[in-house]
Order: structure tokens, then sequence, then C-alpha cells
């Protein structure tokens, strides 16, 4: 930031002289300038304490609990404490500060009381420890100027067609910066940031529960059985959502109830305008409109993913030397919500994605996650022959196979760009095939004496050298298009184009995706050897 505006110059943008390489930033509020020396100096300090307890109230009943406390406190860059934000707030030193209390149980049983069978539950609550990731870009401040070039969508040849408009975003360009700020046609979006995003008062930390319930019996001699249940959900999470009327992004808790914590900020807001002191006047003003925001974080839709599985397990041990390891896995991964990494636009921003920054945004998110994956059959196994003195001989051996993942239809968002808008419900395109593979072990080893064992082996992964896709291209149109809820695939010819200065729907064709549903990477790696020597003593 190079300075604040004055009131008269806010109030007429036009009076206000850029220099070379400035420009408006904070929603006309100040005058910034790219610098490639920015600096977020920030910190972040994590505490812990754990206790846990196990009491065997019976020979074959025991019970484990446990309670940990976290606090996670995350600083704002120093460069930034004690200076003034563009919206007239002073800078403090301390972004947010959560208090996190995470209990967990346990129960293991043995109806038979002969170490024949277990019976099992386990619940426990787990808090995220939030990446610095936030504290360098929503507390350091980054400053993000959004603009729609070429916005008339004019094609070279055309009346009033600007070169400088088109440019690839895609590859590295030295001067790519100088082209576009020489762009006639384009229409600014926003420019947000330059200081400390704010977060809400009361914020909580994000967590999953985990409930596990299982059972195992020896049906045979050398023959265990055994079943278990998981089911795991994200009740809170934390991200960042655009406070609607106000010039601010904010950190939050979306879906969650903030009442309480609006009406106490309203209430120091509307002392705060009483005041006489002009600075006192615009924290107010400030203060005023993010409780107004708080009121509607409850309007959001509640971050939701859950993940249900039923897992069959086989262990079998023939011999002394062999065993047979078999199990299927029948699970479900339903949500609106990916977590700390999107898979459907590749964005690792963890609890600033763009998941939650618009309302809009939220349509169709819910169906299956991006990694979910029904059935999956695993079985592993390996025999050895003792030679005696002519050594061990052994062979091993792993089969998998699991569901291939779902697909979106995506197309652009009018602000946030590619594969923001979730054309149809997700998971609505074609699921990947299923895929398989197959792994060998073949080992031969010599005794050297009674604890040493030199031992040479060699390994194949992916014995058939199958090769099955793992994701398609989902971009069903670079253009921007509202999505169509409750739609399916026969109602994407009916998308309209998004017009990027009004936002409005126009009649416009999209630009269809020629390589839409296509494979862009394959799951496995090559077949690949690998050969060793080990000494085991």
């Amino acid at each position: 930031i190079e300075r604040n505006l004055t009131d008269a110059e806010i109030a007429d943008p036009s009076t206000v002289t850029l220099m070379p390489g400035e420009t408006l930033c904070s929603s006309g509020r100040a005058l910034c300038k790219a610098t490639n020396h920015q600096v977020a100096d920030t910190s972040d300090r994590s505490i812990g304490a754990y206790l846990q307890d196990s009491w065997q109230l019976m020979l074959n009943l025991t019970v484990n609990a446990g309670l940990r406390y976290e606090q996670q406190q995350a600083g704002i860059a120093k460069q930034l404490q004690g200076t003034v934000s563009p919206e007239g707030e002073t800078i403090g030193d301390v972004g947010f500060t959560v208090n996190n209390w995470a209990p967990r149980i346990g129960i293991v049983w043995d109806p038979t009381q002969e170490g024949k069978s277990k019976i099992f539950g386990h619940w426990g609550r787990f808090y995220e420890n939030i990446p610095m990731d936030l504290n360098v870009r929503s507390l350091g401040g980054e400053i993000d100027n959004v603009a729609n070039y070429n916005s008339k969508h004019l094609m070279p040849g055309a009346a009033g067609y600007d070169p400088n408009c088109n440019v690839d975003h895609g590859t590295v360009q030295g001067d790519l910066g100088k082209t576009l700020v020489q762009c006639s046609d384009f229409t600014q979006v926003a420019i947000l940031g330059g200081g400390s995003e704010f977060v809400t008062p009361g914020i909580t930390g994000q967590y999953s529960d985990e409930l596990i319930l299982g059972a195992e019996y020896e049906v045979l001699p050398d023959v265990k059985l055994g079943i278990n249940y998981t089911h795991k959900t994200l009740p809170n999470v934390v991200e960042d959502i655009f406070l609607a009327g106000t010039p601010d992004y904010g950190i939050t808790n979306p879906g969650q109830n903030f009442d309480a914590e609006a009406d106490a900020l309203a209430t120091k807001a509307a002392q705060e305008q009483m005041s006489s002191d002009p600075k006192v006047k615009t924290q107010g003003a400030l203060d005023a409109g993010r409780a107004q925001a708080m009121y509607k974080i409850k309007n959001f839709d509640k971050p939701y993913r859950n993940y249900d599985a039923i897992q069959v397990q086989l262990t079998q041990r023939p011999t002394k030397n062999s065993l047979i390891l078999a199990s299927y896995t029948y699970s479900k991964e339903q949500g609106n919500f990916p977590g700390l990494f999107s898979t459907e636009t590749g964005q690792l921003d963890p609890n600033i994605t763009s998941e939650y920054d618009l309302p809009a945004l939220m349509s169709n998110r819910y169906g299956p996650m991006g990694l979910d994956r029904p059935h999956n059959v695993k079985i592993d196994g390996f025999y050895r022959f003792d030679l005696k003195k002519a050594g061990l001989i052994t062979l091993g051996g792993s089969l998998s196979a699991q569901s291939g993942i779902p697909h979106n239809v995506l197309g652009a968002d009018a602000t946030y760009g590619p594969g923001e808008s979730f054309l149809l419900a997700r998971g609505s395109a074609p699921r990947s095939p299923t895929t398989g593979q197959a792994d060998v072990h073949l080992s031969y080893g010599r005794r050297l004496n009674k604890q040493t064992t030199l031992e040479v082996f060699g390994d194949v992964f992916n014995l058939t050298d199958a090769q099955q896709e793992a994701t398609t291209d989902e971009t069903y149109t670079p253009d921007a298009a509202n999505p169509i809820v409750g739609g399916d695939m026969n109602d994407l010819k009916h998308i309209k184009v998004i017009d990027g200065t009004s936002g409005v729907e126009v009649a416009h064709t999209p630009t269809l995706n020629p390589n839409f549903g296509h494979t862009t990477a394959y799951l496995q790696a090559p077949r690949s050897f690998r050969f060793g020597v080990r000494l085991t003593f």
C-alpha cells in the first residue's frame, strides 16, 4: 500500500493520479504498487496437553478414555502490526486464537474370555492444526486484483478487438503484466485485501468426529474373521467467506450461528459511532457492517462430508510358514465440502479455498466426493519354503481392485474463474472404470547363524502393466455459466453464457471443451522391478 486515499479521492476516483505500476486497491480506498519482494513475516503458536487413563473393569473388559487440549494462535504479519488498514482499522498482532477440547473413548471386550474374540468400539474428536498458508495469505497483506480482460469476448479481427487483452495465462510470459496493463477492454470486478482479514468473534476450530465399531472371532483354528464399521463426519470447518455489505472477506465457521457474537459487535459498533473521534467512528461503521454480515453466516450451507464404510476381513494361517489376508470394503463418501484440498480444481489453500467465498458457489456441490470408491478388494499372501540347510524361499503376491472415482461437469464462474461452477450436481458425469493391480515377491535367504539371515529378493509391481483411467477432463465449457440445479446431462444443451460485466445470462452459445470426459491421467505407474539385499539379525 503506497498511501490511503483522501475522502475526496474515494468519492471521485477519477481525480486520483496513478504513477507507473500503481493501481487502486482495497475497494478504491488506497493506492497499491506491485513488488517482487513482498514478505509476510508471520508466526503461529500451538500448545497441547493430553490426559488418558485405562480401566480394566473385568478380566475381559477394558475401557480407555482420554482428553486432549489444544490451543492455536495465529499471528498477523509483523509489517502490518500497528498499521492502518485501507478500511481505516488499526491492525493488531493476533489474527485468531482457538481453544480445542478433544475427548476420546474406547471399549474392548472379549466375550469368550479366551483371547479368541474381540468386540470393540472407539469414538474420538480430532482437531485440525491450521497450516500457515492462512497466516501468509489472509493475515499477511495479500491483495487480489480481480478483472475480466477481453470482457466483450471479441475475436481477432472484430471491431474494437485489442490484442493486448489476448494473452496466454497458462504460460509464463515475461511481459504479461505490461501487456495486460495496456488492455482497453476489461472490467474491474474487485480489488480486495491489503490488510489483515477479519476473523469473526467466537470462531471455533475445524474438527472431525470418528466412530469405529467392530468384532473379531476365531471361527476355526488359525482362521480369524472380522467385521467393522467406520463413520467419519466433518461437522465444523474453518473457511473464508465474503462478508456481504462490507469490503471484507472473513475467516469463520460457515453455517454456524453467530447471532450472539453479532449482537455484541453491533452494540459495540453503536457506541463507537457515537464517538467524536473520527477514527473510532470509522471503526464503528466497519464493525456495524461486519455485525450485519455475521447474522447471515448461519444461512450458508453447513459443511457436510460423511464417510461410512463396512469392512470384512479374513486372516488365515494355513501353516506356520504361510499367511493369507483378505478384505472387502464397501464405503460411501458424500458431502458438499472436499476439505483442505479441492480435488476438482487442484486448489491447495487449506481453510481459505474458494468453496464458501460466495453463496452461489455452493450450488450443486452435494454428491459423491472426489475420492469416493464404493468397492475395494485386497488379497495378500505369502508362503515360505524352508529348505533347511539349502535356505529359505519366500513367494508372495498381492491383488487389489477398486471402483473408479466419480467425475463432474464443470464450467467457469464469472468472478472466480475456471472449474468453479458445478453445472450439474457433484458426481453427475460417468465414473472412471474399476482399476486393479497385481504385485509379486520372490526372495531367497540363507541363515548365517541362529540370529542372522542374509536374503536377496525381487519385486514386480503392476505385473500385468495395467494402465487404467484415473482422472478425466471435467471442464464442460471454459465459459462462465450458471449451475443447472436438479438437471442432468440432457440439460447441458440449455446452458447460457454469463456476461462478465452484468453477471446475467446472455443468449450466447457456450464454447464447448472438445476434451471433456477424456482421460487426462492414469492411476498406475508402469510395470516396475525392485531388487535388493537384506540382512536381518
